[in-house]
This record gives C-alpha cells, sequence and structure tokens, in this order.
C-alpha cells in the first residue's frame, strides 16, 4: 500500500505514554507493515533494521512498542493493520474488475493506447463531425436500435453471475487472511465460511457481513 488511513485522536489516545523515539520506532513499523503488506519478524535485529537504528536503540524501546503487537509464530500482527490490508485489497479487486468491464465495453476507437491524449481528442472530435453523415449512410438496426428482452435477461445474470464470482473471490481471501492473522472469533468464522465454501454451491453460500467485499 502506497497509503493508508490514519484517525489522529485514536492513535493519540493509544499511545499517549509513549516517548518521542517509541513514537518514531512504532510509526516507522507501522509504515513496513502496510508498505509491504504483510506481518512483521520477531527477531529483534530485523526490526531495528526496519526502523533503521542500531540495535541497541531498539532495545531501549522495545518494551512499550512491542505490545501494540500480537506474535503468531514467526510473526508480530497488527490486527488494525490486517483489517485495512484486507479492505484494500477488497477494493483493489472490484476496482481491477470494474475497469475491465468499462474496457470491454468499449469501441475500438475510444482506447488510447499508445496515442497521445491530443491525437485521441483530435480524432473523436472528427468522428463527431461526422456523425450526422454516419447516421445517414447506416443501415437501420433490428429492433428500431434495441435489443430483445431475452439478451436483456441474458446480459444481467451474467453480470449478477460475474459480480457474485467477485464477492465469492474476495471473501475467499479475507477468510483465508483471517485464519492466519485474525483474532479467535475471526478466525473461527473464516474457518467455518471456507469449510462451507468447500461443501456447498457458491449460489447457495451466505458470505458473512465481515467478509462482505467493499465497494
Amino acid at each position: 500500500m502506497e497509503w493508508y488511513k490514519r484517525w489522529p485522536n485514536a492513535y493519540k489516545n493509544k499511545t499517549w505514554h509513549l516517548t518521542l523515539a517509541e513514537h518514531g520506532a512504532y510509526n516507522l513499523l507501522i509504515d513496513h507493515y502496510y508498505f509491504h503488506e504483510t506481518p512483521l519478524p520477531v527477531s529483534d535485529q530485523a526490526l531495528a533494521s526496519i526502523i533503521g537504528r542500531p540495535i541497541e536503540e531498539w532495545l531501549a524501546v522495545r518494551d512499550q512498542v512491542l505490545p501494540f503487537f500480537k506474535r503468531r509464530g514467526d510473526h508480530l500482527i497488527h490486527f488494525r493493520c490486517e483489517e485495512e490490508l484486507v479492505a484494500a485489497s477488497a477494493k483493489r479487486t472490484g476496482a481491477a474488475s470494474r475497469q475491465k468491464r468499462h474496457r470491454n465495453g468499449m469501441k475500438p476507437k475510444d482506447l488510447v493506447t499508445g496515442e497521445s491524449q491530443d491525437s485521441h481528442a483530435a480524432v473523436t472530435y472528427q468522428e463527431e463531425t461526422r456523425g450526422e453523415e454516419k447516421e445517414e449512410d447506416s443501415p437501420p438496426l433490428l429492433n428500431g436500435g434495441g435489443i430483445s428482452s431475452s439478451e436483456k435477461e441474458e446480459a444481467k445474470a451474467k453480470a449478477d453471475a460475474h459480480l457474485r464470482m467477485m464477492d465469492i473471490n474476495a471473501a475467499r481471501e479475507s477468510a483465508e487472511r483471517f485464519l492466519k492473522y485474525g483474532t479467535p472469533v475471526q478466525k473461527a468464522s473464516a474457518k467455518e465460511f471456507l469449510a462451507a465454501l468447500k461443501a456447498k454451491d457458491d449460489e447457495l453460500l451466505e458470505i458473512p457481513p465481515f467478509l462482505r467485499r467493499k465497494t
């Protein structure tokens, strides 16, 4: 992640007891967590390297900073970071799919690939000025220029199926992440969802609210 949400008042309420050096170390670790989108290592030497200070300086602030993290095996987990990463991942998945659908629905002349925007704008202007000629030369469309009700229903069914698959994939990704790094309650819900995903047809699967894709 190149950026992340920050609530100054919430941060202040939880870190009021930290010294200036401890604030610095904690924020550098959080930045690293978000940027690499992965839990931190438990090694003191590695953590000192992340904040860019000698091991002695890290050890001096270590006992005040580490309580903000939860150790799971060889990693340090920060639950707030994990929630934001899951939400960001689901949002990226949805945005990429929307962009793909948008581009697939564009006409070839609307796609700007390797051309300058000025050149594209000039072509567009020329096309628009010839609009009346095109309308006169073009043959009349069937069904008054529209589509049949069966075609509309088919298109809607395909769109609904695509969105459903997006929801399932985003929920699966979130569940796998919560299964590794979540709280006991989150892990239990994620495990139950993944088991249901294996046992049931996607159309019958109910996605828990905390795993639903954010749009």
